[in-house]
């Protein structure tokens, strides 16, 4: 279950406001005693109804019955001095049956409007509650973009550092046969030896295959380590160094790589 999703759904002000059915009670119970979230949530429901009937909670001024009173008069509701009866006590009782009545009344709609305008108030709290996650999800969403372009911007100025330096060599990989279109950008240091792969125009793999960099030297395959990046397939890498290479070449090996490249698996290579 995922505890976020379901305080926000609005069952806990809807427990607090008595909405819920008897199965949606004990489920919220047995949540709030088993996760601290909810728990919290289920508190902070039940302070706000206490700190809204506070707040709102008015007595109303001394007059006010007798200005219900007279403008039931008015709209001849009821008589402003009960008739008077050849027997008193059952007139006074009439009149008195029909004062509390009112009084009824007007008690439920006075209470029936204060428990709406709780309700409005806590729906609005858990819509309030679910705007603040959604801020924060943004927030993290914005960071971590940020994080994203802050390593591209690193990851070209390291392309432009070894593109800009003269003793970088570039080599272009051509695809082989069979895989015509397939290129890839190995720069090579001739005095430090140091090796940069970049996939220019290489098919995304499968998760269990990765692309492996091979270097001949003396007419023998020497790998220079595989290329890690599944999701950006133009990403500069910096490769195991070799000296003394005639030229590179690149296979589809199983993840980690292999001890001999597979011929019949291999896409691009180039001479220096």
């Amino acid at each position: 279950m995922n505890i976020q999703e379901y305080i926000s759904s609005g069952i806990i002000e809807n427990h607090v406001l008595g909405l819920t059915s008897p199965a949606e009670d004990a489920e919220v119970v047995k949540l709030s005693e088993k996760y601290p979230e909810v728990r919290q949530a289920l508190r902070e429901a039940e302070d706000a109804l206490m700190n809204y009937a506070l707040l709102h909670g008015k007595t109303p001024p001394a007059n006010t019955k007798d200005k219900i009173f007279k403008a039931l008069v008015d709209q001849g509701q009821m008589n402003e001095t009960p008739t008077v009866d050849a027997t008193p006590g059952f007139s006074a009782g009439i009149g008195e049956t029909k004062t509390h009545r009112i009084t009824r009344v007007l008690a439920i709609a006075a209470s029936l409007l204060f428990v709406a305008s709780v309700a409005f108030h806590l729906f609005k709290m858990a819509d309030f509650r679910q705007q603040i996650r959604q801020l924060e999800q943004e927030k993290t969403d914005l960071i971590a973009q940020n994080e994203t372009f802050m390593a591209q911007i690193q990851e070209a100025h390291q392309e432009l550092d070894v593109i800009g330096d003269p003793a970088f060599k570039a080599v272009v990989l051509s695809g082989v046969p069979g895989h015509d279109d397939n290129r890839a950008l190995v720069y090579w240091h001739n005095v430090s030896h140091t090796v940069y792969l970049k996939p220019t125009n290489l098919p995304e793999l499968p998760t269990d295959k990765q692309y492996q960099l091979w270097g001949i030297v003396a007419g023998k395959p020497v790998s220079a380590g595989v290329y890690e990046s599944h999701d950006s397939q133009q990403t500069l890498q910096q490769m195991i160094a070799l000296a003394d290479v005639e030229m590179f070449a690149i296979t589809v090996e199983p993840v980690g790589g292999s001890k001999q490249p597979t011929l019949d698996q291999m896409v691009v290579a180039g001479k220096i």
